[in-house]
């Protein structure tokens, strides 16, 4: 019954992890914790629909959940042609403002160095080639707003979601690169 433990159920159901793959049952999970005081959940679902629209009150927490459009984050948004070979596109407007600033505020206190992965050791390590960092999330770590937005990559790229690696903020400041 507790909030947070409200929270890693939707983070369960939003994944398919343990139980089937449900995005209506991860938002409603979701929102009870928010209604239950679980500041995390009650931000999830702010950045979702991008702000609470008036004072927040006992009922804010179910009308948000009512305005949330789970197919925009099932479809694909259109692509623009950047280069053929390799196949670069581009995605504009792949996330609303309020869930990209979610997601840099999660990231903020985890940037760490960004690794490279060696094939033939089977290990992670710091490469001068690579000089950006990152912020890794587990399951444990994760909320639905990022996997909604894995989810969203899935659907413009074509590659089912459970293809992706796990979550992960990354941060190029002016001169970083990969």
């Amino acid at each position: 019954g507790g909030a947070e433990a409200g929270a890693r159920l939707a983070v369960l159901a939003a994944a398919g992890a343990f139980v089937t793959q449900s995005w209506d049952d991860a938002l409603d999970v979701l929102t009870v914790a928010a209604e239950r005081g679980f500041l995390l959940a009650q931000g999830q679902l702010i950045a979702l629909v991008g702000g609470t629209g008036g004072p927040v009150t006992p009922e804010t927490w179910r009308r948000l959940r009512e305005k949330i459009d789970l197919s925009f984050w099932t479809r694909p948004t259109p692509a623009t042609a950047l280069h053929d070979d390799p196949n670069v596109r581009a995605f504009a407007g792949l996330a609303p403002p309020s869930v990209c600033d979610w997601l840099i505020d999660r990231a903020r206190d985890r940037l760490v160095r960004a690794e490279v992965y060696d094939p033939v050791a089977q290990r992670d390590f710091v490469s001068e080639t690579r000089t950006n960092t990152a912020a890794k999330f587990n399951l444990v770590e994760t909320d639905v707003v990022q996997l909604l937005m894995q989810q969203r990559m899935s659907a413009c790229c074509g590659i089912p979601v459970h293809h992706m690696e796990g979550g992960a903020v990354l941060h190029y400041a002016p001169g970083e690169q990969m």
